[in-house]
């Protein structure tokens, strides 16, 4: 049995982590659940925190194991390699580290079961180190900042790509470069399309590409989503039932989400239920042309990315016009009005350095629904309800982010 888990490394990976599990998470073209299903064979189970349990049983994940043979536990951050045939072949009380965090460890039945009765992210650690007689340090390729899942999911998704079989493509479909470029037979493409793989392949789902689009590899654009008449879309992960418009670079957009007029977002992570209004704008380059640095609560922290745009939290909303500096966060439900330079919480209206109010938990759920039903998706409960923890949760940083500003009287109808 294979249980996949989070640790307290969830924290570091903010915005993209405060509604989704670490194991949801997309690098490359698939998630990290299911990189760990695709190398070992066989459908992780998931430790998760206990706010976000409900909604990822809703969609049909097992959430709660009960070990009946030996278990091995998988941090979720592990970004999966030439680590399987090891982990696989891992003997009970053996465990892997990195910096003396738990990467991976096998436990028996009895002791396998404890660890999943009193897991929390911040007691795992020690709980598996507790069982675990034989330790070895590796190497291993791990997540650790938000900004890891752009540089090494933008490195993954042209290796995924890369296995993809040529399709027909329709006459009215121009090709440039030699890499294969598979559209799928429901796919309507409304030429003429350019369609660049000289940087990489494309794959191109059950989606409708309007005319005039330009798209270049590595890229691909999954089913029910909607490419707009002139975009440019290009090394990019477009999700199922997303609108994408104007110019789109290097960036990963969830499910369910809109960017569906001009502006331009470039690498940057858009979580579900997002909307990017007309005309905004991520900035993903110095001036100087110089790395980019983030500021965290432990320092500022070097990124190794010269470009970097910005991380978007599940259900944020940006206005029209708005400008984002490099490396900035908005948080879950948050709006984001204006010029943008720092970090924003969850659940808060900031319309500029001044001016900022907190977001009421009703207003983000009746947005919410309201979005829901424009997808025609029915509003999920587990989602409602782990809004309503995580607005509870970070009401104190909220409350410590709102005191330098006076707010503006403003809500949402």
């Amino acid at each position: 049995m294979i249980v996949l888990f989070e640790d307290e490394g969830y924290k570091e990976l903010r915005p993209i982590s405060e509604m989704n599990a670490v194991s949801t998470i997309i690098l490359g073209a698939f998630s990290q659940e299911k990189r760990i299903e695709r190398a070992f064979k066989e459908k992780p189970a998931l430790l998760l925190r206990e706010y976000l349990v409900k909604k990822y049983s809703e969609l049909g994940y097992d959430v709660k194991p009960i070990a009946d043979e030996k278990t091995i536990f998988i941090n979720s951050r592990l970004i999966i390699t030439s680590e399987a045939d090891s982990i696989l072949s891992m003997g009970e009380g053996e465990a892997f580290l990195k910096r003396g965090r738990v990467i991976a460890a096998c436990l028996p039945k009895k002791n396998a079961n404890e660890a999943i009765e009193n897991y929390s992210p911040e007691k795992i650690n020690e709980i598996l180190l507790k069982n675990s007689v034989k330790r070895r340090e590796i190497e291993a390729n791990t997540i650790e900042h938000p900004w890891d899942v752009i540089s090494k999911g933008l490195k993954l998704l042209k290796e995924d790509l890369m296995g993809i079989s040529k399709s027909r493509v329709p006459d009215e479909v121009k090709i440039i470069g030699h890499n294969n470029v598979f559209l799928d037979e429901e796919a309507e493409i409304q030429g003429p399309v350019t369609i660049d793989t000289r940087e990489g392949p494309v794959l191109i789902e059950k989606a409708e590409i309007e005319s005039f689009s330009y798209l270049a590899g590595p890229l691909i654009v999954k089913k029910g989503s909607k490419i707009f008449s002139g975009a440019r879309v290009d090394s990019s992960y477009i999700g199922e039932v997303t609108r994408v418009g104007g110019e789109v670079s290097s960036s990963f957009i969830m499910p369910f989400s809109n960017k569906r007029h001009f502006g331009f977002l470039g690498h940057s992570y858009v979580c579900s239920w997002t909307n990017i209004g007309a005309g905004a704008v991520t900035s993903n380059l110095k001036n100087t042309y110089g790395e980019i640095r983030k500021k965290t609560s432990s320092g500022v922290l070097p990124t190794g990315m010269e470009k970097l745009g910005s991380f978007f939290g599940q259900h944020s909303k940006i206005s029209i016009g708005t400008m984002l500096l490099s490396a900035t966060y908005v948080g879950t439900a948050s709006h984001a009005v204006g010029f943008i330079s720092e970090d924003i919480p969850p659940f808060v209206i900031y319309r500029s350095h001044e001016v900022a109010d907190e977001l009421e938990i009703s207003s983000a759920i009746r947005t919410y629904e309201r979005m829901a039903s424009r997808r025609n998706v029915e509003p999920s409960k587990g989602e409602i309800e782990a809004l309503k923890a995580l607005f509870d949760m970070t009401s104190e940083e909220r409350v410590k982010f709102l005191k330098s500003k006076p707010g503006g009287g403003f809500e949402p109808p």
